[in-house]
């Protein structure tokens, strides 16, 4: 059998499908199923872009990429990503406009 060359890791298989669906590999049982899967979903979502939605809207950047990946991936795994991330009261910024925001992240002064 043909082995994948991933990273500097050897997997069996010839592509994708027959990797993950080799349940003796390290990675795949570590990253493969589908609730590990998930995890790592709402953590990188919840706690990364979601907040950094919400500061670029503040800022005046327009993320269109961002916004799509949030909402693909709240329909696909059917959970509500921007209900349960941070949000700019959590990091204790809600109301405050992109020069306040910077000199509270700089000097912790609002």
């Amino acid at each position: 059998m043909a082995r994948c060359r991933c990273a500097l890791q050897n997997y069996p298989g010839e592509n994708l499908y027959e990797i993950y669906g080799n349940v003796t590999c390290d990675h795949v049982n570590r990253w493969g199923n589908d609730a590990g899967n998930r995890r790592v979903l709402r953590e990188d979502l919840c706690y990364f872009f979601v907040p950094m939605e919400q500061l670029a809207k503040v800022a005046g950047i327009e993320v269109p990429v961002t916004k799509a990946m949030i909402e693909i991936l709240t329909i696909f795994t059917d959970f509500d990503y921007r209900a349960h991330g941070i949000t700019l009261k959590d990091l204790g910024m809600e109301g405050l406009n992109r020069d306040q925001i910077i000199d509270f992240v700089t000097h912790g002064v609002k």
